[in-house]
């Protein structure tokens, strides 16, 4: 027995399925529950509630079956879009309040990347800095052949602390009054 050849064949739209990149299959499946709602609206609309005319009547189990299965899959597909925009806002939120709390390391820190280009290199790994890559404020990646730490930060933290240069200029203020004192 060779490989499906028609729609009717077992194995058919199996084969199909998996070899469809995600984004059309979601597309198949937001569609297909489109198209079954709106057959279920024109069945009501002109048969009354209950009312199934004797052509769909054999068929009537199976597009509710398929409008059953399709509209969890829509819901999914849909959430599934939506999660990397909600995990981004969540984490930027999370970045926000660790902003408006700085520690004067911290702020010395986000200071050399804001007088740069938002990028800087370290040779150790500091407090500071693992507490401002844990709020996801900066992110890092090492340079193997210098044995050094290039820290960057966040374009949206960036933005913020553009915004909001007060969050570390407090450190600014302390580092001059320990100069003066020395």
């Amino acid at each position: 027995m060779g490989e499906p050849s028609t729609p009717l064949e077992p194995g058919w739209w199996i084969r199909l399925v998996r070899g469809m990149p995600k984004p059309y299959f979601a597309a198949m499946v937001m569609s297909t529950w489109i198209v079954i709602s709106l057959l279920f609206l024109i069945i009501v609309a002109f048969n009354g509630p209950l009312g199934i005319p004797s052509s769909l009547g054999r068929l009537y189990p199976w597009i509710l079956g398929a409008w059953v299965i399709s509209g969890p899959l829509t819901l999914a597909e849909i959430l599934m879009a939506l999660k990397p925009k909600m995990q981004r806002r969540a984490s930027e939120k999370e970045g926000r309040a660790h902003l408006r709390m700085l520690t004067p390391g911290e702020k010395q820190l986000l200071r050399q990347l804001m007088e740069g280009t938002g990028s800087v290199q370290l040779r150790e790994w500091t407090g500071p800095l693992e507490s401002l890559e844990r709020a996801k404020v900066l992110y890092t990646t090492s340079d193997g052949r210098v044995r050094a730490y290039i820290v960057n930060i966040e374009p949206w933290a960036y933005a913020h602390l553009k915004k909001h240069p007060d969050l570390i200029g407090e450190a600014r203020q302390s580092t001059e009054d320990h100069a003066e004192q020395s």
